[in-house]
């Protein structure tokens, strides 16, 4: 069953899920976390994502499933309908279906973790999974997006493994803290056959962490200038690459 507007605006707050975890532990990837004093010759290796971090297939239908839940009280109606939109936008384009999140083990968790910030991590780790969405990031459906991706299996994409081709990264305009999210990753396999994508959700702008309001992302083609982390929702490319991972069904291939 598919999650409509109705259904996810009335999941219950289930006390039970209270975080107690600090955001650190809980949604930096581990692999960023080894990058913190990131520098322009920092290369991190990044190990292909295996099936025990897809999210499962539904045999009958070749649709793969993602559990989900919600603390609705931590957000507005009109937060949510957002955040449906970005669920819908990935649901329409890939063979990935979102479910309410009954019995099942392994699941996604929607949350403001209170500290100001978003994140996830990535790919499926197994059993409650944190999403955390401040409600300002929620009333955005490009880092709605941008988060489900990251928990699908995605890094960004200003790290990919051949950036260094298209992107200038300015290390002098990046917030020393915020470094480790622009170390350059061994993540070929992450492309799928798919070229360099500024269009992506899953790139930064070309402002992002910058500490002093000059750009920290400069691309070598000027025109991609006001095109990095722009985008409201998936790009053709991101929706080629998910259905590639997780080899969907026609008519999605």
């Amino acid at each position: 069953m598919f999650l409509s507007r109705q259904s996810i605006l009335i999941f219950p707050l289930l006390a039970m899920l209270v975080v107690s975890k600090p955001f650190e532990e809980t949604n930096e990837h581990h692999i960023e976390k080894r990058a913190i004093k990131a520098g322009p010759d920092t290369l991190i290796i990044v190990p292909p994502i295996t099936n025990r971090n897809k999210w499962p297939r539904v045999v009958a239908t070749g649709m793969i499933q993602i559990p989900i839940a919600i603390r609705t009280t931590d957000y507005s109606r009109e937060e949510l309908a957002v955040f449906h939109q970005g669920m819908a936008d990935i649901q329409n384009k890939t063979c990935v279906r979102f479910v309410n999140r009954t019995s099942q083990p392994d699941y996604v968790f929607v949350r403001d973790a209170g500290q100001g910030k978003c994140g996830a991590l990535i790919g499926k780790v197994g059993g409650i999974q944190y999403l955390s969405l401040t409600p300002a990031c929620m009333r955005i459906r490009k880092k709605c997006i941008h988060e489900m991706v990251h928990i699908l299996g995605f890094h960004h994409m200003h790290q990919r493994f051949d950036r260094d081709h298209f992107l200038d990264i300015k290390w002098g305009n990046i917030k020393e803290a915020n470094k480790f999210a622009f170390a350059r990753y061994d993540n070929k396999w992450e492309a799928y056959g798919t070229g360099y994508d500024p269009w992506s959700c899953m790139h930064y702008t070309r402002k992002g962490f910058s500490k002093n309001t000059f750009d920290t992302i400069v691309p070598k083609n000027k025109e991609w200038l006001d095109v990095i982390g722009t985008q409201l929702t998936l790009s053709k490319g991101d929706a080629t690459r998910i259905n590639r991972m997780y080899e969907c069904p026609h008519p999605y291939t």
